[in-house]
């Protein structure tokens, strides 16, 4: 008798620390926070027609593990996209 209540324990205590443990492995870590906004730029007159202004924006650059500064530029409309 005592020694199925043993396996029992020891059984329930394996299964609740694997519980455990397979959550850790889920959560995900962000260490790398973006650079301050730089300086805002007025859009300049359109040049072209069908063409939209993209204003600046921080983009993760995956080579240098870093957010690096996209400039604002003109992009010419696409059909089916909403903008």
């Amino acid at each position: 008798m005592q020694k199925s209540i043993k396996l029992i324990v020891i059984t329930l205590t394996v299964v609740i620390l694997s519980n455990f443990q397979s959550r850790a492995f889920g959560q995900v870590v962000v260490r790398v926070k973006p650079a301050p906004k730089k300086v805002v730029v007025v859009k300049p007159v359109r040049k072209r027609k069908n063409h939209i202004w993209v204003n600046g924006h921080w983009k993760w650059h995956r080579r240098s593990n870093t957010y690096v500064w996209v400039e604002g530029h003109w992009l010419k409309k696409r059909r089916g996209y909403a903008y």
